[in-house]
């Protein structure tokens, strides 16, 4: 039995990263086949390697870009028109740009969403008041639709459906906290934009 007397069990808190759906769907194909028996421990940690060591898909530069893409995608989705489009492709690459200095600045990583949110609604108040009469809600809620945590919530509500409450709680408190940092970055970009 891989189990005895003198296991243990050790979590370890990871620093905020990029994630990659690619590298989880394969260490939970080593999990898998380590469980079912077709494969021992030290294939299990070979494997494991190669998937941490394995580089990234895409390169780090096509950040930017496709946040650009996806905040302008998202704007019709909305409601809106050409000049909520403009607005978020500015703040789509904005956004983006601050994402890849989270994943090496951990001050950054700490307060991303209370970031994103604020200069999201800086920019769109500020195109609004100066350059152009745009709908606000429009370009907040294209700019930082991505990071809402729908994901974490369907994770965090699976773990609490299966009876796992010990990881669903925590889960979802991090989802709730996630969307609430969201808002009070959003808010407080157009009010201090109101001075």
């Amino acid at each position: 039995s891989p189990l005895s007397e003198d296991s243990s069990c050790h979590m370890v808190t990871v620093s905020a990263g990029v994630f990659s759906l690619s590298k989880m769907v394969d260490m939970n194909s080593i999990a898998e086949d380590l469980l079912e028996g077709n494969i021992d421990i030290v294939q299990a940690q070979d494997r494991m390697r190669a998937v941490y060591m394995r580089p990234a898909l895409y390169p780090e530069w096509l950040i930017t870009p496709m946040f650009t893409l996806f905040s302008v995608a998202a704007t019709p989705l909305f409601g809106g028109g050409w000049p909520e489009v403009c607005t978020c492709s500015f703040t789509g690459a904005l956004v983006g740009m601050i994402t890849l200095k989270s994943h090496s600045y951990v001050h950054v990583a700490r307060g991303y969403e209370i970031i994103i949110g604020f200069a999201s609604a800086t920019v769109a108040v500020l195109v609004n008041r100066f350059v152009v009469s745009i709908n606000v809600v429009v370009v907040l809620l294209a700019s930082v639709l991505w990071a809402l945590p729908g994901l974490r919530l369907t994770y965090a509500m699976a773990d609490m459906a299966a009876g796992n409450h010990t990881t669903g709680a925590p889960k979802f408190l991090a989802a709730l906290l996630c969307a609430a940092n969201l808002g009070f970055g959003m808010i407080a970009g157009v009010h201090l934009n109101d001075i």
